[in-house]
Parts: structure tokens; C-alpha cells; sequence
């Protein structure tokens, strides 16, 4: 796994959160391979999300970028934490596909 950055979001509504964006060398469209990597991922980078007394989080899954004669483009896909009124941790829903992002 190669970390891309690791940094605290914050939002107009709601608390902020702790945001960790990898490389995977997964295809995002094996969702089930994904995912499961996405919670071993999880299970180490809850600890710092609690040391930092975030309620929220987001393990971000990047592609490798393909790079054309003039730009990059690579694709993404986020999966957010939450944690609830009485400490445990879940998983927010959503299946959104996953987001292209193109750079020059």
C-alpha cells in the first residue's frame, strides 16, 4: 500500500474528519476485493482517528494514474467511517461509482 496523504477534512455541516488516501492495486470495480482491503486498512487507521478525537473518517482508494501525452487521470472511490452516540464505529452507505480525477 503507498499512502498518498493523510489530512483533516473539514465541512460546512457536521464534525470533521481524518481522511487517508492510498494507491491500490486493485481494480475499483472488484468492489468485494476492495472493500476488504479498505477494512484491513481500517483496523490500523481507526487508532489514529481516535487518538485525534475525530468522530469521522475516510479511507480514500486511489488507482494508479494513466498518464496521457498532456495530463493524468485515475479514478477513486471513498469509503466513510462514523462513529455513533455510543462509540462503536460504523460504515456510512453508499455505493456511489467510483470518481474520475484528471490533473494537467
Amino acid at each position: 500500500m503507498k499512502v498518498l496523504g493523510v489530512g483533516k477534512m473539514f465541512f460546512t455541516k457536521g464534525d470533521a474528519a481524518l481522511m487517508l488516501k492510498y494507491q491500490t492495486d486493485l481494480s475499483l470495480d472488484d468492489q468485494g476485493a476492495l472493500h476488504r482491503e479498505v477494512l484491513a486498512i481500517w483496523d490500523v487507521f481507526r487508532h489514529d482517528v481516535e487518538q485525534a478525537g475525530l468522530k469521522g473518517a475516510i479511507v480514500s482508494a486511489n488507482e494508479r494514474p494513466v498518464s496521457h501525452l498532456f495530463w493524468s487521470s485515475n479514478r477513486s472511490f471513498n469509503f466513510v467511517f462514523e462513529r455513533t452516540e455510543d462509540g462503536t464505529w460504523r460504515e456510512a452507505e453508499g455505493k456511489a461509482p467510483p470518481t474520475p480525477n484528471t490533473g494537467g
